[in-house]
């Protein structure tokens, strides 16, 4: 784990950087606040729903660069459940559930995020990339690195402010409990929407 966080901090760095240069050119200071939904779709089952924040630059190309913040609350769909058959003259409260049928998770994603517009006003389609690493708060959870690329469509509003919504696919090398006491490294693919306010 420290060898994805001296990574992730090497990422920010260059990130920061990439920023700085952006606003050597003219442009102005941006950001935006998001919703997100996802479902995990190949070998894995849930979803996930959460916010981000994100600030940055956009440059006169239209280029934005910037740093994002988020919590994610998502939940598994726990292939193995099993209850333990026990003695029906046995009470209820002798039943072990320690490993429920969904298991649910909270994670916070810190990411760098680069988005291009393709119009001079900002309207219409746009691309979106993410890359980044997010800390986990459940041995449940899927912690560790991962990436995603968008599409989305603006809708401009009063001023530099606008709604956008934005399809997406994420892939995500997770650290994945298999159960209490055992981690192992896991590959998970999602599919989701974002709705953002952009200002």
């Amino acid at each position: 784990m420290e060898r994805i966080g001296k990574h992730f901090l090497i990422a920010i760095t260059a990130g920061l950087l990439c920023i700085a240069v952006s606003a050597s050119a003219q442009g102005r200071f941006s950001g935006a606040v998001e919703s997100n939904a996802k479902v995990y779709v190949g070998g894995k089952t849930g979803g996930a729903f959460g916010l981000d924040a994100l600030a940055g630059y956009l440059n006169k190309n239209k280029t934005f660069v910037g740093l994002g913040i988020g919590y994610d609350r998502g939940f598994l769909q726990n292939e193995q459940y099993s209850p333990v058959e026990l003695d029906p003259n046995l009470s209820r409260s002798f039943w072990d559930f320690s490993k429920p049928k969904v298991l649910e998770y909270g994670e916070v994603p810190l990411f760098l995020n680069l988005k291009r517009y393709f119009s001079s006003d900002l309207s219409g389609w746009n691309l979106d990339l993410r890359a980044g690493i997010s800390y986990v708060f459940s041995p449940e959870g899927l912690g560790g690195t991962f990436w995603s690329s968008g599409v989305g469509y603006r809708f401009n509003l009063y001023g530099d402010t606008g709604i956008v919504a934005r399809a997406f696919y994420e892939m995500k090398n997770s650290f994945h409990a298999d159960d209490m006491y055992k981690s192992t490294l896991g590959r998970y693919h999602a599919l989701g929407l974002r709705v953002s306010y952009e200002f």
